[in-house]
């Protein structure tokens, strides 16, 4: 098994497989496309095909002239019906060719056939032999209205004629093979009778005493024009209402209407014996041609044997794991199963069509157009067996491996309905849930009954069920609708909970959203009793730095006095850098209490004043403001103003406040020797404050960690801030009814600032 698995071994065997059949499909071509005498089939069959069209036309020159000439002539071979009928059939014969201005009967196109016509004890011959001489392998015969067609050669009558009598003197032919119209011949005188065109172009001629039969008029109709014959080919209705497919429409009982007899007719008829020779000589060229084939077929059935045994090597051994020692499914097996399914039909199919179009390739090849056909073929057929085989392999994998449904897109699919259905099943608010409930058990009687009042409306069985049926339909939509109406009370129940609306909703018991929305009163307690929570502990965490603030005033105050006092008196150097250190630690604190006390008022939310302002107006103020503090730090600070003014509504201190912590941010932070760009701009209905810098220290941090309170840039905390300020300025800035966004790009440290502007 291990060796038989192995790929190497399985490649050999596709390989080879499709080699074979190659092969096979070579050797036939070639031996179909370089053998001469396959011609002599088309040769064969055209020869057939002339004489069958010959002999048929001459067959039915021989009928017409059988019943519509000799059926009237007496044993003396002499016109035995009066002289109307004789002028009448004579005008017949010559219009269609089988009678000279003489009155001889002429049938042309007998070069190569030999016939005899017989006619109670007259006939018509051209032709020595005698009515037995002509055998039913190559002779066409008619006796007592039976036609005989030859059994040796491959001829079919394909004639269609008929004719019948009247008894007000009329006779009707209908010979499509020889004339493109019907023909009627009349034993009385038509000369000054009227006449109408049929709807198969005959001349029919009528009296008006009631001894013929008296067309009705369309009064819608135009006469017709005597001298324009009828043009079947026109696709005109004839001009008088017809009945059937060729008799007028005035009939009563004293006229009848006689199907033709033709079996006192016999016909001999069949090709001449040089053409019989002919005929067969070239079918027994390629009855010879099909024996080689047939052998060749015969000689490569162990080419096409072998190849499909490796194949079917290819495809039993498909998948196995030599070194699991046990069949998988590998990533070319794991494509959906339809795909190789689609391509297996397609490899079928494109074998059917080429053996479907070999003949015409084969005319290309005889032509010299196509030299290397039966290359092609080999190369097609070689490929086709090639991608047939993979797909077959890999369905087998795929049914070896118990993964067939799983790799279907049709199997997937039939596992995901029949999963959600089983999990239906299992799910226990199936039964608690009212409204999947009552939907399930009302769809389920309207489609049943709908299904059977539809088929009892089917069969007929009363139209009161049809009326019950769309009482049915409107009790099913008006309850369901009524169900929508609860489900809309919901979905308005959420959207409140979502907008923060937390107030319980009432609906009776019996509402199909009583349950859910009993769940949700429960859901909106216990959010609001959260916020409540969160809201009471913010709020004690504000009061609390307030407090804590206000009261680290005044004894720092006090402090700051003493300290000034202090330096007011004589003392040693070393004790007055003390009080130095003193002075500006006291000073930093007293700046942390202060924006601490500041965040504890933003984050509270109170204590907002607004005003109309122009931040335009605002930032150039803070920057002159800032001047001899940017002077010290020894900035580059760049102002970019892009608009004239940018209106808004906020508190002007707070938003000074916040440009202030901006730019000393940038300030502290920023590089040596690097510029700091102020941008004020107005973007759609926003003003738009953004302040870049170089920040000299890694930012290690993201946008959210540095606007936390407490958080600062440099990471030893040696710097002079107090890491509340980007806290201070995002909370101002939000207090005010804006946005306040953080952006670190690499070095660049960006912070802006969004407000609404009012018109």
């Amino acid at each position: 098994m291990k060796v038989l698995g192995n790929k190497l071994v399985r490649a050999i065997a596709f390989i080879t497989a499709c080699a074979l059949l190659a092969s096979a499909a070579f050797i036939m071509c070639d031996c179909a496309v370089k053998n001469d005498a396959r011609e002599s089939r088309s040769q064969y069959y055209q020869m057939t095909s002339d004489y069958s069209e010959s002999s048929n036309t001459l067959f039915v020159k021989l009928w017409t002239v059988a019943n519509m000439y000799m059926r009237n002539l007496d044993s003396n071979g002499k016109f035995s019906s009066n002289k109307y009928l004789k002028a009448s059939t004579e005008e017949a014969m010559k219009s269609l060719g089988l009678m000279d201005d003489k009155g001889n009967v002429t049938i042309d196109g007998d070069e190569d056939f030999e016939y005899i016509l017989k006619y109670g004890e007259n006939s018509i011959t051209n032709t020595d032999r005698k009515p037995s001489e002509f055998s039913k392998e190559y002779s066409f015969i008619q006796q007592n209205d039976v036609v005989y067609p030859p059994t040796k050669l491959d001829l079919h009558e394909y004639y269609n004629m008929s004719w019948y009598t009247t008894n007000f003197g009329m006779t009707y032919f209908t010979i499509k093979n020889l004339s493109q119209r019907s023909i009627a011949i009349f034993d009385f005188d038509t000369s000054k009778l009227p006449f109408y065109y049929d709807e198969n172009g005959a001349k029919i001629y009528y009296k008006e005493d009631g001894t013929t039969p008296v067309p009705k008029k369309n009064s819608n109709e135009n006469e017709p024009d005597e001298n324009e014959p009828y043009n079947q080919f026109s696709g005109e209705a004839p001009p008088y209402e017809q009945y059937g497919s060729n008799m007028p429409y005035s009939i009563d009982d004293k006229f009848e209407y006689i199907s033709g007899d033709d079996r006192p007719i016999c016909i001999y008829l069949k090709p001449k014996d040089d053409i019989v020779t002919k005929i067969e000589a070239v079918q027994n060229e390629y009855n010879a041609a099909d024996s080689m084939i047939e052998q060749k077929f015969i000689d490569i059935i162990p080419l096409i044997a072998a190849a499909f045994a490796f194949g079917l090597f290819f495809v039993v051994m498909g998948g196995y794991d030599t070194e699991q020692k046990k069949f998988i499914l590998k990533a070319p097996n794991k494509i959906f199963t339809e795909f190789y399914l689609l391509i297996a039909i397609l490899a079928f199919l494109g074998a059917g069509s080429a053996i479907g179009y070999f003949s015409e390739t084969k005319r290309a090849f005889e032509d010299g157009r196509l030299s290397e056909l039966p290359v092609y073929y080999a190369v097609g057929y070689a490929v086709l067996y090639a991608a047939g085989l993979f797909a077959v392999n890999a369905i087998v994998v795929q049914l070896k491996c118990r993964s067939l449904i799983k790799t279907s897109l049709f199997g997937k699919l039939l596992l995901k309905i029949v999963n959600g259905i089983k999990g239906t099943i299992r799910d226990q608010t199936l039964r608690k849930d009212p409204l999947t409930r009552r939907f399930l058990i009302r769809t389920g009687i309207a489609v049943v009954a709908e299904v059977i009042a539809f088929a009892l409306f089917y069969y007929r069985a009363g139209d009161v069920l049809f009326f019950i049926s769309l009482l049915l339909l409107g009790a099913y939509i008006y309850l369901t609708a009524v169900d929508l109406r609860d489900i809309n009370k919901l979905s308005e129940h959420i959207s409140a909970m979502q907008s923060g609306d937390y107030m319980k909703v009432k609906v009776p018991e019996t509402s199909v959203i009583y349950g859910m929305t009993k769940n949700l009163n429960e859901i909106s307690d216990g959010m609001q009793t959260a916020v409540e929570k969160r809201v009471q502990s913010e709020r004690m965490k504000i009061d609390l730095v307030t407090n804590v603030s206000h009261d680290l005033k005044t004894p720092l105050t006090s402090i700051i006095s003493y300290i000034n006092l202090l330096g007011s008196e004589e003392m040693s150097p070393e004790a007055r850098d003390y009080v130095k250190i003193l002075d500006e630690k006291s000073a930093r604190l007293k700046v942390i209490v202060s924006d601490l006390f500041d965040l504890a008022k933003a984050t509270s939310g109170t204590d907002v004043a607004k005003e109309k302002l122009d931040m335009v107006i605002l930032t150039q103020q803070v920057i002159g403001d800032m001047g001899d503090k940017i002077e010290k730090y020894g900035r580059d600070v760049r102002t970019e103003i892009k608009t004239d003014s940018a209106p808004i509504e906020g508190d002007g201190k707070r938003l000074y406040r916040v440009m202030q912590n901006l730019i000393d941010n940038a300030l502290k932070y920023s590089l040596d020797g690097t510029r700091i760009y102020v941008t004020v701009n107005r973007e759609n209905t926003d003003a738009v404050i953004t302040v870049k810098n170089i920040s000299a220290e890694e930012m290690n941090f993201t946008a959210d960690e540095i606007t936390e309170r407490f958080a600062r840039g440099d990471s030893s905390r040696s710097t002079e801030g107090s890491g509340l300020g980007l806290s201070i300025a995002k909370s101002f800035t939000e207090a005010n009814g804006g946005q306040f966004n953080v952006t670190i790009d690499g070095d660049m440290f960006t912070a802006e600032v969004r407000l609404p502007i009012i018109e």
